[in-house]
């Protein structure tokens, strides 16, 4: 009978492991195919930003806002290249280190071209106040500003981002080929063997217009990538186009302020491995995405009006030696992100946070490679314990279990910044469902008794009777 029994749970075991097998099978399926992302990201993010567990920001950078305060200040957005000018030339004064405008500037002033327009109904009157008013140029008052300034970074968009294949679309505006002088590039790849260097590609760009693009220290692109569920969590790092490796703006601004040093981009046989900057490796996924560790809602980090700035109402301390990233934050201009802090968050404001990141090591990295198999190996010994154990024992290793992977997930976390996906947790609940599947086929009998197999019953039930 004991060796009968024994047989009975070794089959249950061998029916629990093919069942977890499967379900870790089916499960790793769906996590390549994007099908367990919504999950994990939610879930991602209930650990992450758990109560009590924001960082507060180290203060070197702020966002000088394009806010409803500004904009009734200074008039409606857009703004005369002249009031960017005073703004710079405001930074300037302050003694900021690094400005990056999260602000796209690939058309000329509307001022200028209309000034052109009256020059030509002029043409060949001699009038030096009308001269002198043709001469003004809004243009080239704000590239004035900036090459005084001398560490002023502009955005620029990319189009048709995507991953492997480029899709064609309508590039009214957009370029093919770089403007000189050309964006910031990664001046450090290095390629392992047989490495993969797959990345976000692009098919067209958007700079500064060119007395802009020439005067400013660099450009940089400001696209931001969004998860399936259309939240903000990460940043592309690394795009690809026409050849070269570009460069985002928060890390070309985290860049100037470490002094230049060589912005590193590292590939192996996953696709990118590592991001280097100021002498720090940024941890990446693959395709070089690094996910931004918000340090709270929107307005945590530092900001200031930009009409306070050119008023000179801010103190000199508050702007001297930092970062400042100039950006639109006012509700009707656009530019909002839905992020797990908040929605209608400002796109510049994400920027300010990649950057803080980068600056204090405070970066999140995601746990991924090597765990199917680690998985696969937990469904195989989890399904053997469970053919062998009582439905109260199953309950209490199951739970037992779970309480050590999220308090290993949190400490893992708090310690060393980095992120276990759901998919373990996942596969440990489907496995306990197998499990339970292998206590039922436990329970039941392999075949439902006969008629002739109660006749001994009764007969000993017989003589007992006589007795």
């Amino acid at each position: 009978m004991a060796n009968s029994s024994g047989k009975q749970s070794w089959k249950s075991a061998y029916v629990t492991v093919g069942i977890g097998l499967a379900v870790v099978a089916a499960l790793t399926f769906a996590n390549r195919h994007g099908g367990l992302e919504s999950i994990e990201l939610s879930a991602s993010d209930r650990l992450i930003y758990r109560p009590g567990a924001y960082q507060p920001p180290s203060g070197a950078v702020v966002v000088a806002r394009v806010d409803d305060k500004s904009i009734a200040e200074l008039g409606r957005w857009p703004w005369g290249r002249d009031v960017q000018a005073q703004l710079v030339r405001a930074l300037t004064n302050y003694h900021t280190a690094v400005v990056g405008f999260d602000v796209m500037l690939p058309e000329r002033d509307s001022a200028d071209i209309q000034r052109e327009q009256i020059a030509r109904e002029l043409k060949g009157r001699d009038d030096a106040a009308v001269r002198a008013m043709l001469a003004q140029s809004n243009d080239a008052m704000l590239a004035d500003a900036i090459r005084a300034h001398g560490s002023t970074y502009l955005g620029y968009a990319f189009s048709g981002l995507e991953i492997e294949q480029v899709k064609g679309q309508d590039l009214v505006g957009f370029r093919s080929t770089f403007l000189e002088p050309r964006p910031i590039f990664y001046n450090r790849v290095m390629k392992a063997a047989g490495a993969n260097d797959t990345t976000m590609k692009a098919d067209g760009y958007l700079p500064p217009i060119p007395v802009l693009n020439s005067s400013a220290r660099g450009a940089a692109y400001v696209n931001i990538d969004l998860d399936k569920d259309g939240e903000a969590r990460s940043y592309p790092t690394v795009v690809s186009f026409n050849h070269r490796y570009c460069v985002p703006l928060f890390l070309a601004i985290v860049d100037a302020y470490s002094h230049h040093t060589p912005i590193g981009l590292r590939f192996d046989a996953q696709g990118v491995s590592s991001i280097s900057v100021g002498g720090s490796q940024i941890p990446v996924d693959e395709l070089g995405r690094m996910v931004v560790h918000f340090r709270g809602p929107t307005g945590t980090i530092p900001w200031f009006s930009i009409s306070d700035i050119i008023n000179h109402r801010i103190p000199p301390d508050a702007l001297k030696d930092r970062i400042v990233l100039v950006g639109l934050t006012a509700h009707a201009l656009g530019d909002r992100f839905v992020t797990p802090v908040g929605a209608d968050f400002p796109g510049v404001e994400i920027q300010a946070n990649a950057a803080d990141n980068v600056l204090t090591g405070d970066i999140i990295h995601r746990q991924i490679r090597g765990e199917e198999m680690a998985v696969g190996t937990f469904a195989i010994v989890f399904g053997v314990a469970m053919a062998f154990t009582s439905g109260v024992a199953s309950v209490a290793l199951l739970a037992l279990i779970a309480i050590s992977y999220v308090g290993y997930a949190l400490w893992l976390f708090d310690s060393t910044g980095t992120l276990l996906t759901g998919f373990s947790f996942l596969a440990l609940i489907f496995s306990y469902l197998a499990g339970i599947c292998a206590l039922v086929l436990r329970s039941r009998p392999l075949r439902a008794p006969t008629a002739t197999a109660s006749i001994p019953r009764l007969v000993r039930t017989s003589r007992q009777s006589n007795r």
